[in-house]
């Protein structure tokens, strides 16, 4: 691709309020790529032709950026001002998805099912995540090889399943374990990009179809008993029990909906960002002794809000969001014209932030591809710096249900084992059906347990 001689301001002109210049054109082969890895796509074409740029392709208009100042007029935009491509993420989570909706739906939405995952009501969990995943580390054999983000995965599912879903019976947690792996592992980039690809005549389609109305089965039934059983603290019977303004509740497509959401953006995240932690921690073994000696200076049974509360494994945990981005950019587009930076764009442009590029910029994070958690204790960064979970009136709704859980998770595993990684190839981040993540799924050994006094 060939920049156009002025599609970035000189770095000291005057801001006048003008059109972003036409950038670069993508081809067939530069789509490719950006479905790949549309994070890493855009960090390069911010380093080639300044921030903010645009891309071009027919019938699109993408304007890119990655500064902290342009970030915060996008979060700071009034609600209505941004409209979302809902058709990209339909056929994963359905049309009344928090991920889908916009305006008013988009807030009524979020302020019913916001409560569960903040507070005491989020902490209320605790005891779960922390059993879960000792329950999952016990499965494992010494000496013998797995994959951290197997691990991470059955760790994060069966979360969701008890605290969320609430279901307890074990063999019927295992039929949604095996439906969910079936439905992640059927998502393909090419059907949720390209419209036309949506028939049965796609083979790739064909398999998602049959994957997610096994899932949906499985869903509607829960729903379907639910109705008939006392009210507990699990997610669900939550959003069972909420009420809109007016009084009514959700529908049954609506929670069918709203638990594929909880399932697509609460699952494979945070197991991502669980299994690239150990990954860095076993790279950095100055790092793991520092978050261990802290973790050790609490009792074993310590609350779990105690451990949480740490310092450095907070940390550890933001440094791991801040290097590896889980989430591909989200571009939405403008319903008005709006100014970005010096430049006005109208209506119908699309905007998207590289949220990894933002975490690379070397003035907020020096050595920026380094694994260094200490830049966490020594400033902290703004909501527009630091940006795993969004921003603004779209920020993830399980933000800190994530860290929350991804914190306990990591304890619990690096208090009680030693592990070391099965090989010194560094891994590679892929596009992951919606996820970016490890290629291998990070290889390791198990050594043994701690002993404890």
């Amino acid at each position: 691709m060939t920049p156009i001689p002025d599609s970035v301001p000189a770095p000291h002109s005057e801001p006048t309020l003008e059109r972003l210049p036409p950038g670069p054109r993508l081809r067939i082969v530069q789509v490719a790529r950006y479905v790949r890895n549309s994070d890493a796509y855009l960090a390069a074409g911010l380093a080639k032709y300044g921030d903010p740029f645009l891309y071009r392709a027919p019938g699109i208009s993408l304007a890119v950026t990655a500064n902290p100042e342009i970030i915060e007029q996008i979060y700071g935009a009034p609600p209505g001002t941004f409209g979302v491509d809902a058709w990209v993420i339909h056929p994963l989570v359905g049309v009344n998805s928090l991920l889908g909706t916009s305006g008013e739906q988009h807030q009524r939405d979020r302020k019913l099912l916001m409560p569960p995952f903040h507070g005491a009501r989020m902490r209320n969990y605790g005891t779960t995540i922390r059993e879960t995943a000792i329950e999952a580390a016990e499965r494992l054999r010494p000496g013998k090889p797995f994959r951290s983000l197997e691990l991470s995965q059955h760790i994060t599912i069966e979360v969701i399943l008890r605290a969320v879903f609430g279901v307890v019976e074990r063999a019927r947690r295992a039929r949604y374990r095996h439906a969910i792996a079936a439905w992640m592992e059927s998502v393909n980039p090419l059907f949720l990009m390209v419209r036309a690809l949506r028939r049965p005549a796609f083979p790739p389609w064909r398999t998602y179809s049959r994957a997610l109305a096994a899932l949906d089965a499985l869903i509607l039934e829960e729903i379907e008993q639910r109705r008939d059983r006392a009210t507990g603290e699990d997610i669900l019977s939550l959003m069972m029990a909420a009420r809109y303004d007016d009084g009514s509740a959700m529908s049954r497509q609506e929670l069918r909906d709203q638990l594929l959401t909880l399932l697509l953006a609460g699952h494979e995240t945070s197991a991502v960002s669980i299994s690239w932690a150990l990954y860095e921690l076993h790279r950095k073994p100055d790092v793991l002794e520092k978050l261990r000696n802290e973790i050790d200076g609490l009792p074993v049974n310590c609350a779990p809000d105690d451990l949480v509360g740490l310092p450095y494994l907070e940390a550890v945990c933001k440094e791991t969001l801040r290097l590896h981005v889980v989430t591909p950019n989200v571009p939405k587009h403008l319903n008005v014209p709006m100014k970005i930076g010096r430049y006005l764009l109208p209506a119908g442009s699309g905007v998207t932030i590289a949220f990894g590029a933002v975490h690379q910029r070397p003035e907020l994070y020096p050595g920026p591809t380094v694994f260094r958690p200490e830049r966490f204790l020594e400033r902290k960064f703004g909501p527009f710096e630091f940006v795993p979970f969004g921003g603004g009136n779209r920020r993830c709704i399980g933000a800190a249900f994530a860290m929350y859980e991804i914190k306990l998770v990591l304890a619990e595993l690096v208090r009680r084992y030693r592990f070391r990684l099965a090989g010194d190839a560094p891994e590679r981040t892929v596009l992951r059906g919606v996820t970016l993540g490890p290629a291998n799924g990070v290889p390791m050994v198990l050594e043994g347990a701690i002993s404890r006094p």
